[in-house]
């Protein structure tokens, strides 16, 4: 297939871990009620007909799936919680950084590396490459269960593409229906920070603008090769 005073950084904080301890154990009952439905149905099965094993994996395997993206989701509540209380001093450090965003990045002849959240029922996807005029030029075939993928640059035709910024999604299929697409996550640099009331925005390279909500990391900025 080609296919943020002190007060308001304590009060922000409270919430955030609030939200944290009221999941975890949320987890744990929705987890035992789980295994007590599973095991409910496998006491309850057609013995002349009984539910493929199969079965049982993909909904422990999406069950585990979902559970990491809620234990992932509580630490970055809990280091966005302290962010959003920061200053215009403490945010301005952002600067010159690189965070990882849903955001176009900027392609310079080197690879990109992608970071993806798979869907447990997928079974083909594909990634989708658009240029800076929503154009597509790549399109193939990618793994539905990989995390992380790598656009090397080269056009679905098989030529390179030309420095500039581009844009990705990952199409998904369960067999015959097409699933939500997952936008893609990449480092790019931060070259403005702008505060909006208590809202913070990043602005990135591709000179889209970026809530603390949508960054998942935060590096040093990389120095290009050679």
């Amino acid at each position: 297939m080609d296919t943020s005073t002190v007060n308001a950084t304590t009060q922000t904080a409270t919430v955030g871990q609030t939200k944290s301890s009221a999941r975890s154990p949320q987890i744990a009952s929705d987890f035992e009620t789980f295994l007590s439905l599973l095991t409910a149905q496998m006491q309850n099965q057609d013995p002349l007909e009984p539910i493929d094993s199969t079965d049982f994996v993909a909904q422990l395997a999406q069950f585990s799936s979902v559970e990491q993206q809620v234990a992932t989701n509580d630490r970055l509540d809990a280091v966005l919680a302290r962010l959003s209380g920061a200053g215009a001093s403490d945010m301005a450090q952002w600067i010159g950084q690189e965070v990882r965003a849903p955001v176009a990045l900027e392609f310079k002849g080197d690879p990109l590396e992608l970071t993806i959240s798979p869907d447990p029922r997928a079974t083909t996807a594909a990634l989708v490459v658009r240029d800076a005029n929503g154009a597509i030029v790549s399109t193939f075939a990618v793994d539905p269960d990989a995390n992380e993928l790598i656009w090397d640059g080269t056009r679905s035709g098989g030529e390179m593409a030309e420095e500039g910024f581009y844009s990705f999604s990952v199409a998904r299929w369960a067999g015959d229906e097409a699933l939500e697409d997952d936008i893609p996550r990449g480092f790019t640099p931060v070259t403005e920070v702008r505060l909006d009331g208590e809202e913070h925005q990043l602005i990135v390279g591709s000179g889209e603008s970026v809530g603390l909500e949508g960054v998942s990391a935060i590096r040093a900025a990389q120095s290009d090769p050679g």
